[in-house]
């Protein structure tokens, strides 16, 4: 009887991400910046990738070609970034780069609702945020919450919604501690 071998061909920068190889990203990023948005059948970026197996040089290096790769939820499933993925996959390492980039990317809901600190506290921490954000370096109690959160605690009050320029508006996000001094 014949077998028949499949192949499934992705772009390489997908392959360097998953291997770790920074030289083959870092020569692939200089042919074609636009390597790095690359999306595969499963929706996922290299950035996906890179944070998911802790390939943290690799994730830095396509950050650094485009920043919007932090940004990028996956466009099939859950509509992960890749914090996302990295707290799934207990990736400190990449987990605190990301909060030195952006603290907020790790407080960004995907689509069933979860941010990546509450993903650290339900695997680790038995549901504990305040211990997730210590394990993550963030200090006790982040300030930076969902939109929803805010407006359904303190009843839709004037609240001073931050938008980052590139953010897709599923980020939006609000500061709590501003809240907090709007409401006295």
């Amino acid at each position: 009887m014949p077998v028949a071998i499949i192949t499934i061909m992705t772009h390489p920068i997908i392959a360097s991400a998953t291997r770790g190889n920074l030289e083959d990203a870092d020569r692939l990023l200089t042919l074609d910046a636009g390597a790095s948005m690359f999306v595969d059948d499963k929706g996922w970026t290299a950035a996906h990738y890179a944070a998911q197996l802790g390939k943290l040089p690799v994730l830095q290096r396509l950050h650094e070609s485009n920043s919007r790769v932090l940004l990028t939820p996956t466009s099939t499933g859950a509509g992960k970034q890749p914090a996302h993925l990295a707290a799934e996959w207990n990736e400190l390492k990449v987990l605190q780069w990301i909060a030195g980039v952006d603290p907020a990317l790790l407080e960004t809901l995907d689509k069933k609702d979860r941010t990546a600190v509450s993903i650290v506290a339900e695997k680790r921490f038995g549901g504990s945020a305040e211990r997730a954000r210590s394990w993550l370096g963030l200090g006790s109690g982040s300030t930076v919450r969902p939109l929803h959160f805010c407006a359904t605690l303190w009843k839709l009050i004037a609240a001073r919604v931050l938008l980052p320029r590139t953010a897709p508006t599923h980020v939006l996000t609000c500061n709590v501690e501003k809240l907090l001094g709007s409401a006295h």
